[in-house]
């Protein structure tokens, strides 16, 4: 096999090999803003419409908005982050001061989460635990 040769398989087969997670990621970079966690929720929103994955999604996501704001927590707790989608929310509405302690045991969740949320500019609210 010459170099042409994998370039083709790879892109051949990228769809069928290539993780969801690794997709949603890769639509973010792309497409959001770095610092703009609002960016980032709205392009894993867009994303997740169009091929649907495991996250709280907009419709829901507004509900705990909702809590969030009445009750403005000092302290969250998140166990279990999947693709972080959750962990942007809710650290970017958290009021000035406040902690999102986000958990999750998967290796791979948690490089994807520990990604997107520097990528959102808010590593100074979440602080990521691996394992549990």
């Amino acid at each position: 096999f010459g170099h042409e040769d994998f370039f083709w398989v790879e892109n051949t087969f990228y769809n069928f090999i290539t993780p969801g997670p690794v997709k949603v990621l890769e639509h973010v970079l792309k497409i959001a803003t770095p610092n703009d966690a609002d960016s980032v929720v709205k392009a894993i929103d867009d994303y997740c419409w169009e091929h649907p994955t495991m996250n709280v999604g907009d419709v829901k996501g507004k509900i705990v908005d909702e809590v969030i704001l009445k009750h403005k927590p000092k302290l969250s707790v998140e166990l279990g982050a999947f693709i972080g989608y959750s962990t942007v929310r809710f650290a970017n509405i958290l009021p000035n001061g406040a902690e999102l302690i986000s958990v999750d045991p998967n290796p791979f969740a948690e490089s994807i989460k520990t990604t997107l949320v520097k990528f959102a500019g808010l590593s100074d609210r979440v602080t990521n635990y691996f394992g549990y």
